[in-house]
């Protein structure tokens, strides 16, 4: 039988296991964890499995970095909102009890210098 949940000490392992974990998924979806607080957006700069990997090992000193620099942090509401208009479709991990979300990188597209 595989073991479901990887030895945290198996970085590698536990990385591969959340990147499968990952999928889209419409914001109108989110948003009752969204209105829980549970919701972390994080950068399109950033490989949302590896920001994962970091919660699950409580790696606080990276994760204040991160939050520092604005690369990971909550869902602003004005983006809360243009999203459920559009019912956008994000990325989506659940750490739990955090989901993170991230927004799909569209090819050709101007960069917005929030969150993305």
């Amino acid at each position: 039988m595989q073991d479901e949940h990887p030895d945290v000490r198996q970085p590698d392992l536990l990385r591969s296991k959340l990147a499968l974990e990952t999928a889209l998924i419409g914001w109108r979806e989110l948003e009752i964890h969204h209105a829980r607080g549970c919701v972390v957006q994080v950068s399109t700069a950033l490989d949302l499995a590896e920001v994962g990997l970091q919660l699950t090992q409580d790696n606080r000193t990276q994760f204040q970095q991160w939050l520092d620099s604005g690369a990971v942090g909550t869902v602003a509401d004005e983006d809360a909102q243009a999203w459920h208009q559009k019912n956008t479709e994000l990325w989506a991990l659940v750490v739990a009890p955090w989901v993170l979300v991230q927004q799909v990188q569209k090819q050709n597209s101007p960069t917005n210098t929030r969150l993305q």
